[in-house]
């Protein structure tokens, strides 16, 4: 069962409460998962930085401050192609603004924790971490079970890049575009679970739909930010919509 969106999560756990074996078993049932397509995905990345002029401390750092597979590519191609930095720099934070997106989403779900707790929290936000946090319902609600997916896919994704730029004149240049698809794939197999509900499924189709539509027009980074503001709009009005149905449905009952 998947949790309503529209309905916020509890936080009946002190915020103060230590990652010990919550943590840990949180790591190993939904992190590790994540981590196994990360770090082949990430390895792309590490091999590709190399090739387009990184250093290996370079593309570790991109890894590590960044932490964006998406705009990470993006930088490298922009780089490789001789963009001034001014350029790389605007259009990665265009990219990453849906980030920023996913925080906003879950701070209201995590009013108990404090703020150290909530910046490192949403740090560690990627696009497959937040599709598990938003849809695992109360589960989530404690610090420890957020904070292990999220470093597990964290550690993951900057070993990949260090096994990927270290080892990269031992790897094909042609080996990097395959391993590409394993971020996707990851992503669309967490995401198809979560499809159960006329509003996730709305929010979904129209997301998709927009950032496909501005992509092909050329404008990638402005693709995906509006795709995730229109998706998550049209999803939170199906919801209220659902739930007005709802109440009406019961005053009626009650009435009759």
């Amino acid at each position: 069962m998947h949790h309503d969106a529209s309905k916020p999560l509890a936080s009946s756990v002190s915020p103060s409460e230590g990652l010990g074996p919550r943590a840990w078993a949180a790591a190993r049932q939904y992190g590790l998962p994540i981590a196994v397509g990360y770090f082949p995905v990430a390895a792309a990345f590490g091999l590709l930085a190399r090739q387009s002029g990184l250093s290996v401390a370079e593309a570790v750092f991109l890894s590590t401050w960044v932490y964006a597979g998406a705009s990470q590519f993006l930088v490298v191609g922009m780089v490789a192609a001789g963009v001034p930095w001014t350029g790389w720099f605007l259009a990665g934070a265009f990219m990453n603004l849906r980030h920023v997106l996913f925080a906003v989403a879950m701070t209201p779900h995590w009013k108990s924790w404090s703020r150290w707790q909530k910046a490192v929290a949403g740090f560690g936000l990627t696009d497959e971490v937040y599709a598990v946090v938003a849809t695992g319902g109360r589960r989530f609600s404690r610090f420890p079970e957020v904070v292990g997916p999220a470093a597990t896919a964290y550690v993951s994704w900057i070993a990949g890049t260090v096994v990927g730029a270290w080892g990269s004149l031992a790897f094909p240049q042609a080996l990097a575009k395959p391993l590409e698809f394993a971020l996707p794939a990851l992503f669309l197999a967490l995401l198809a679970p979560s499809l159960t509900t006329r509003p996730t499924a709305l929010a979904a189709l129209v997301g998709g739909s927009v950032s496909l539509a501005v992509s092909l027009m050329g404008q990638g980074s402005w693709g995906i930010v509006l795709g995730g503001v229109l998706g998550a709009l049209v999803g939170g009005l199906a919801a209220t919509s659902r739930r007005r149905g709802e109440a009406r449905g019961r005053e009626e009952g009650e009435a009759g």
